[in-house]
């Protein structure tokens, strides 16, 4: 059960770094999701590399130039969208 919320706590904090975050006239954090475009390009670079979803350095430094995401931001979407769609359903294991 542990795990299970310290994993969960560890996936808000990968998606936090997925969006913008600034601070508002009130002092309070804002955020702002990565826009559609970007993740269409994200998504196109995955069909292209569909057989092995793991970009090089070089590649990242490529996305980051044409989406103008920071590395980290590109890294965690590319770790989160692996994990939400090629890995089996912990559900249907038990």
């Amino acid at each position: 059960m542990e795990e299970e919320i310290k994993e969960s706590s560890e996936l808000q904090e990968e998606e936090k770094t997925l969006m913008n975050t600034s601070t508002n006239n009130d002092g309070k954090k804002t955020t702002k999701r990565i826009s559609k475009d970007k993740i269409k390009m994200l998504r196109e670079w995955l069909r292209q590399n569909k057989n092995y979803p793991y970009p090089a350095p070089g590649e990242v430094a490529k996305l980051v130039s044409k989406t103008e995401l920071s590395e980290k931001q590109i890294r965690v979407w590319f770790t989160n969208y692996r994990y939400r769609k090629f890995s089996p359903d912990v559900s249907c294991l038990s």
